[in-house]
């Protein structure tokens, strides 16, 4: 796996998705990830399950049977590794990156919520539906922006506001 996306600029390529390296569309947040365990795990299975690096600890410390003595964010997705199915972590993922300006998103379920550069407005996208990121529906879902723009404010509080 990796942490994200590859560098457009030192010619990577991240297929047909949207942008690369250091920015908030998902060429530059999704990686694919790739587990081989002979005899454990099934060769060949492909899936769309969506999780965080952070989530790699407590799914490495449940197949080792290693309990997590301390809260921690992240979770075990082994299930899907062993069974080949299992419910989304159920969570809201937030993003940031902080270059000459901050870029941040929030994603919830299907929605994603990106602000790419700090001079730029808010834009939304239905990530089921358009997962290359070329319809922003904000205009025709002005709630929906507002409650996780609040998300986002709450969550990364002044480091948005400030910058």
């Amino acid at each position: 796996t990796s942490d994200n996306g590859g560098p457009l600029n030192l010619g990577a390529s991240n297929g047909p998705l949207r942008s690369g390296k250091t920015h908030m569309y998902e060429g530059g947040l999704k990686v694919c990830t790739g587990v081989r365990w002979p005899g454990k795990i099934a060769a060949g299975r492909q899936t769309e399950f969506r999780a965080l690096t952070m989530d790699l600890l407590p799914t490495l410390a449940e197949i080792c049977g290693v309990p997590v003595g301390h809260s921690i964010e992240g979770r075990s997705f082994a299930p899907l590794l062993f069974k080949g199915e299992q419910l989304p972590l159920g969570r809201t993922d937030f993003f940031t990156w902080k270059e000459k300006s901050l870029a941040i998103a929030v994603r919830e379920g299907d929605w994603k919520l990106v602000r790419d550069r700090d001079d730029l407005r808010y834009e939304l996208y239905d990530i089921r539906t358009d997962p290359l990121e070329k319809n922003d529906v904000a205009a025709k879902h002005p709630e929906t922006v507002e409650r996780l723009r609040r998300s986002l404010e709450t969550t990364l509080g002044a480091s948005i506001r400030n910058n």
